[in-house]
C-alpha cells in the first residue's frame, strides 16, 4: 500500500472480515501495527506488481493473539464499545508481559490462533479486569491450559454477575453456541 511516497506491506482483509464501504475502497489490515483501515483502491497494489520491493520476503513483526478464556463482544455489539474503551484505558502506556497460553490450528484451517495472557507487573490481568467490568465472560476451557486461566478469572465475574454489570445486568448470559 502506498503511504507518504512510500509503500508498506499490509494484506487486504479477507471477504467475510471487511465492511464494504464502496467499491473503491478497501479495507486493510497492518499486520505490524494491528489495526485496520479503509483505503482508496487506487492506493493499492499486489506484491507481485513490486518485486523490486521484494515485501513479500519480509515477514510480519508482529503477530495477532486473542485473550486466553475469555469472550469479548464484537464492538458492533451491546458492550462492544465499552469493552474496547475499558481495554484501552487499562492497557495504555503500560509495560505488559504476555504469556503464551495456547497455540492451536485456526478455525478457517488458515494459519494459528495464540490465546495469551496480558498483565501488568501489578494487579489484575488485562482478561480479569475485562471480566471485573461485565464487558466480558469466560468460556469453556478446550485446553487444561485455558481451563487454569479461566479458574483465575471466575471470581472476577462473579462479582460482575452478583452485582449485575453490564453483560450481567439481566441475568444469566452465557451460551453454548461459541462454548
Amino acid at each position: 500500500m502506498e503511504h507518504m511516497g512510500g509503500w508498506m506491506g499490509s494484506p487486504a482483509c479477507a471477504p467475510q472480515q471487511s465492511k464494504q464501504v464502496s467499491g473503491e475502497v478497501a479495507e486493510v489490515f497492518y499486520v505490524d501495527f494491528g489495526n485496520r483501515e479503509s483505503v482508496a483502491v487506487s492506493s493499492l497494489r499486489s506484491l507481485e506488481s513490486l518485486p523490486s520491493l521484494q515485501l513479500s520476503t519480509v515477514p510480519p513483526v508482529a503477530s495477532a493473539v486473542e485473550l486466553a478464556g475469555v469472550k469479548v463482544p464484537s464492538l458492533d455489539d451491546e458492550f462492544g464499545v465499552e469493552a474496547a474503551q475499558l481495554l484501552s484505558q487499562i492497557t495504555i502506556g503500560l509495560k505488559l508481559q504476555c504469556r503464551v497460553v495456547m497455540r492451536e490450528q485456526a478455525v478457517d484451517k488458515k494459519g494459528e490462533r495464540v490465546l495469551v495472557s496480558l498483565a501488568a507487573a501489578e494487579g489484575p490481568s488485562v482478561a480479569a479486569s475485562l471480566c471485573e467490568a461485565g464487558v466480558a465472560r469466560t468460556v469453556r476451557p478446550r485446553s487444561r491450559a485455558v481451563g487454569l486461566v479461566v479458574d483465575a478469572l471466575l471470581p472476577f465475574q462473579q462479582q460482575a454477575r452478583k452485582d449485575r454489570l453490564n453483560l450481567w445486568q439481566y441475568g444469566d448470559v452465557d451460551s453454548d453456541d461459541d462454548m
